[in-house]
């Protein structure tokens, strides 16, 4: 009986105390705009507004969307390049946390790691909703043209933001693993890779065979299709659930790399 009552008063913590971290996590993210917020949309305000006129003849290639810029085409793989860079901050935060010694408290506590993490994973999807929204209004003034705006941000943030926290879990696990944030800092190029591999920057027919097979698996290809076909005012039903299923499955997998990642820090 004392043991269910006590499950029952960690139960009725447990909302608190998710709320006291994701406040926590929001503030320490405001405490340094620059590394935060202002560093990641810079590269992709770049990309917006450099690459869609550096390589704006490639539009006239075959496999282009007729009477479509190269700007609005990889407008999508902008927002994705300033959510996948924000990324990071959840495995860099947490490796503070262990350096100091917090995590290892909130371990031992009756709640666990469990609250304090979802708080912060919560807090890193806010903040990146926020980037895809910012980016989103920023290929507009760069002349992208929204024919959609609900559809267009309802669907960057859906799918941009649930990927960038899936994504986020692999510096995450890695920071949890190595209690390191260098370690997590240089795993952050890892989205170009992950970019080149997929049809954020040229159509699937122009990619050569063998990545087209990578593509073909890669989520942020889907990704990118549907925030195109909702920025022009369509929603694309086919690629959204595929984009939904590869992040799902992303998730599975980062999420799994997290616990034996927690695993090995419990038996260090």
């Amino acid at each position: 009986m004392e043991v269910a009552a006590a499950d029952q008063r960690m139960d009725a913590k447990a909302p608190r105390a998710f709320l006291i971290m994701y406040r926590r996590a929001i503030r320490e993210a405001l405490s340094v705009p620059a590394t935060t917020i202002l560093v990641p949309l810079i590269l992709p305000i770049f990309m917006l507004t450099i690459f869609g006129r550096v390589f704006s003849s490639a539009a006239q290639l075959p496999g282009f969307p007729p009477g479509e810029d190269y700007a609005t085409y990889i407008a999508p793989a902008a927002v994705l390049v300033g959510i996948m860079l924000g990324s990071a901050t959840a495995g860099i935060s947490t490796a503070m946390e262990l350096q100091t010694g917090f995590f290892d408290r909130m371990r031992v506590s009756p709640l666990g790691t469990g609250v304090s993490m979802a708080g912060r994973r919560m807090a890193d999807w806010t903040r990146l909703a926020f980037f895809a929204v910012v980016l989103t209004f920023a290929s507009w003034v760069d002349g992208v043209p929204i024919e959609n705006w609900p559809l267009a941000i309802g669907v960057a943030v859906a799918l941009g933001a649930s990927w960038g926290v899936v994504y986020g879990g692999l510096a995450l696990a890695a920071s949890i693993r190595t209690a390191n944030a260098e370690t997590v800092q240089a795993m952050v190029p890892l989205f170009f890779p992950i970019l080149l591999m997929s049809t954020s920057l040229v159509p699937m027919r122009l990619l050569p065979e063998w990545l087209q097979t990578i593509a073909r698996y890669n989520p942020v290809s889907y990704i990118c299709d549907s925030m195109r076909s909702a920025t022009a005012g369509d929603f694309a039903a086919g690629s959204t659930w595929k984009a939904l299923v590869g992040i799902a499955v992303a998730g599975i997998l980062a999420q799994a790399l997290i616990q034996l990642a927690s695993r090995h820090r419990a038996h260090s």
